[in-house]
């Protein structure tokens, strides 16, 4: 509902231009998606791209199960979202917001795990909640890359430090040391961030200050390396954070896994 609210108030196109908006979508014909009387149409152009098909599978697969009021809009499937300058006044459905919810477009799910909705309901063999591990699990590769593109980055170099510093709250780790390979903590500022905000928009997240123990393990690596954990173990912790690394791939396809598993995703 937040998502939709933020979407109407920022992109809603001028009273009375309804039908140009129409034209509009329905020229971009890679990136259409038209619901009329409860199907679905697309251009064949739109199906070549497979993250494109998927989604229209996706809303087919909805369409059977609710009837879907007409809809015309335009998919993004960007690992960032839509630039500010891509922006237009023209429903946009995004798969992901690097900027947070402020940036441009409507989120709807990453098609990665599944472009029908039956795959959604088969979950993971689920742990009973209360059975399963309080330490906030996560497991994935760091790496260094520029500045601007650090920040996910600098976030998993502070849990993985976190829980050598407090092993009763926190299970972040590499899976292996050669997957462990972080920047030193003290060379990036908030200018990335800030970079960040202005070509998405967006917020401008807080840069969190390096800390001792980030410092210790960007220096000794192989102390924030602790082995692989299979996927279906996830099942068996209450808190799963959502800092994907190159281990798992990009955020949304990240988080749609974390939720079949059951738990609370951070």
């Amino acid at each position: 509902a937040r998502e939709v609210a933020a979407t109407l108030r920022r992109d809603a196109p001028a009273p009375g231009a309804a039908a140009a908006v129409l034209r509009a979508v329905l020229q971009s014909r890679d990136d259409f998606l038209l619901v009329l009387r409860n199907r679905v149409f697309v251009d064949r152009a739109f199906l070549t791209k497979s993250k494109h098909a998927a989604h229209a599978a996706f809303v087919a697969s909805v369409a059977k199960r609710i009837r879907l009021d007409n809809v015309a809009y335009r998919f993004s499937a960007g690992t960032r979202g839509v630039k500010r300058s891509s922006c237009r006044p023209v429903p946009t459905a995004v798969i992901a917001k690097v900027g947070g919810h402020r940036q441009c477009g409507a989120l709807v799910p990453n098609p990665y795990f599944g472009p029908d909705l039956e795959a959604w309901d088969v979950a993971e063999d689920v742990v009973p909640f209360a059975t399963r591990s309080s330490k906030a699990l996560w497991r994935g590769n760091i790496s260094s890359r520029p500045c601007d593109k650090d920040a996910g980055n600098r976030a998993r170099l502070e849990a993985c430090a976190l829980s050598v510093e407090r092993p009763d709250l926190f299970d972040a780790y590499c899976p292996h040391v050669n997957g462990c390979a972080p920047r030193d903590p003290d060379q990036c500022d908030a200018a990335g961030e800030r970079l960040v905000a202005k070509t998405y928009g967006g917020d401008v997240f807080p840069h969190s200050a390096a800390t001792e123990s980030m410092r210790r393990a960007f220096r000794a690596p192989a102390t924030i390396a602790r082995g692989y954990v299979e996927p279906r173990k996830f099942a068996s912790s209450k808190y799963l954070l959502h800092l994907p690394g190159a281990f798992t791939g990009s955020y949304s396809r990240n988080l749609n896994g974390l939720w079949r598993g059951g738990g609370v995703g951070r």
